[in-house]
């Protein structure tokens, strides 16, 4: 049991790094940067009043992955559409 947990602390050194540079990357220029093309598209796609629309008028017209188009959709109900 000891020997399994050791292995899997192991491997989570190096995600935890990777999330580290990446957060350290990101964070100076959080109010200085705008919405790629990319998100703003993702965006305009959820001005729908539920999923089943989401799904049926945002992404199977547009062919874009449903799981991110609901996690965004219920994100931005919680947060907002704010670029920071």
């Amino acid at each position: 049991m000891q020997k399994n947990q050791k292995n899997i602390l192991s491997q989570l050194k190096p995600i935890h790094l990777v999330l580290l540079v990446a957060v350290l990357l990101r964070i100076p220029y959080i109010f200085f940067t705008s919405y790629t093309h990319d998100e703003l598209s993702a965006l305009i796609r959820l001005d729908f009043n539920s999923i089943s629309e989401l799904i049926s008028k945002g992404v199977l017209i547009d062919y874009h992955p449903p799981l991110v188009q609901v996690f965004l959709f219920g994100y931005t109900k919680l947060f907002g559409t704010a670029e920071w």
